[in-house]
């Protein structure tokens, strides 16, 4: 199934970003360039053009990286067995989530293209939800299993885990969801005729709470699940930067929100990191006790797991 998966993926990145664009099909189904899209449904919260580019490279780049990881587990093994099968710290339930993911997303270019914005819209909240259900899963079932790594000598798989496939399919949700508000702003704008400046305001304030509900989510009440998760906090910063390179010369009410919000987010990110640290040092999340016992402490995260002894 892995391989299989392999396969799709590659389908869906040279799909995605267009590498094929001389054949008939491609050229059928985006018959506009992206820029030309762009600059036809363009709006105040739109991010530069080399903010799309790099976005999508870095999503690509990074789930790439996951995925090759994961294929990996199907050909390695512990001491204990294959790690795809025990202790299992990668769900197979995350991947129709996230292949569902990937279709909305190339169905979203598709009809983004042919200037179906409406139903666009709706394939990219589709799209948005398979992403989540797909992190979330992937979040709950490293912590489901992470102690059974560390008693099975596989620690570093836990960092890879959390590295490569955690941070992979959050960077790639959370571009979508932003993605999301980016078009929901343009539907408001050409669909219903809200003004731009008035769409772009409720599509900051939306991204503003969003991602400050995450930002205390992560601190105080997901901090077991998303404590080395910090990809999302890169997405946001980035498309602000992006929105601001792009409509800076506006300078209107927007504009200075956009440069609170880049500024408030920035700083969210660097007190994220010293959280992050600080709980590593003093309240790790899995704690290999036989490893306490013997003097060398390794921690890979909760208190939780203090009480446990190992023989």
């Amino acid at each position: 199934m892995n391989i299989c998966f392999f396969f799709f993926f590659f389908f869906f990145f040279f799909f995605n970003r267009k590498l094929i664009a001389q054949s008939f099909i491609i050229a059928v189904l985006f018959p506009n360039s992206t820029e030309f899209v762009d600059e036809h449904y363009l709006v105040e919260i739109t991010p530069s053009p080399p903010t799309f580019a790099l976005m999508w490279t870095l999503t690509h780049a990074w789930n790439l990286a996951w995925l090759i990881y994961v294929v990996s587990i199907a050909i390695r093994s512990s001491n204990y067995g294959s790690l795809c099968v025990l202790p299992g710290h990668v769900s197979v339930l995350m991947f129709p989530f996230f292949i569902a993911a990937c279709l909305a997303d190339s169905l979203w270019l598709v009809l983004r293209n042919h200037f179906m914005l409406s139903p666009s819209l709706a394939v990219l909240c589709l799209s948005t939800a398979c992403a989540m259900g797909a992190c979330i899963i992937a979040h709950r079932q490293l912590s489901r299993t992470g102690l059974q790594l560390l008693t099975m000598k596989s620690g570093p798989e836990i960092w890879w885990t959390r590295i490569l496939l955690l941070n992979g399919l959050a960077l790639y949700f959370a571009w979508l969801a932003t993605l999301t508000i980016i078009n929901a702003c343009i539907v408001m704008t050409y669909v219903f005729g809200i003004s731009q400046s008035i769409a772009t305001t409720y599509g900051l304030c939306a991204t503003a709470v969003l991602a400050t509900v995450c930002a205390v989510s992560d601190c105080y009440y997901l901090d077991r699940f998303t404590r080395y998760t910090l990809s999302p906090y890169l997405a946001v910063i980035v498309t602000l930067s992006g929105i601001l390179s792009r409509h800076i010369l506006l300078k209107n009410n927007n504009t200075v929100l956009n440069v609170c919000m880049l500024c408030c987010f920035a700083v969210f990110f660097v007190v994220r990191v010293i959280v992050m640290v600080t709980r590593h040092r003093s309240k790790a999340i899995f704690r290999d006790i036989s490893m306490v016992q013997k003097g060398a402490r390794r921690n890979y995260g909760s208190n939780e797991f203090m009480s446990i002894t190992v023989a």
